[in-house]
């Protein structure tokens, strides 16, 4: 399917205007943006198990997220890479995060394919959010 109609994302550099494209051939929930690929697609709430270690480092372990039928499915990290604490900024799948934000990329396997998401865990919520990527 061809996407001729441009978008706008409203976001601003600078003194710079965004100038949104949709790209042809593509999914139009993916847009690129002053040179970023953003996903218009929102987060997904999931339930994590993290264990916190005594010098104040948090490692995800599993997740539990809802399916399209509505079945609780579990996934048990393989591994991650901590993001975190890296100042104010944007990350490639449109979420926005600063230093108080805990951000995961991390593998999981489903139905026997590797997976890669996103974790994102505000301090003072309670609420962790996934994005698949």
């Amino acid at each position: 399917m061809f996407y001729n109609t441009p978008a706008r994302c409203g976001r601003e550099r600078g003194n710079t205007k965004c100038g949104t494209l949709r790209i042809s051939g593509f999914d139009p929930d993916i847009i690129i943006c002053m040179g970023v690929v953003h996903m218009k697609k929102e987060p997904k709430p999931v339930d994590v198990i993290c264990q916190h270690s005594r010098d104040g480092t948090t490692i995800p372990m599993k997740i539990r997220v809802m399916d399209d039928d509505g079945q609780l499915q579990s996934y048990a990290i393989k591994g991650f890479k901590d993001l975190s604490h890296s100042g104010s900024r944007e990350m490639p799948d449109g979420m926005f995060v600063n230093n108080s934000t805990l951000v995961f990329e991390c593998f999981i396997s489903d139905f026997g394919r590797r997976r890669l998401i996103r974790l994102y865990h505000e301090q003072n919520e309670e609420v962790w959010k996934m994005t698949v990527i």
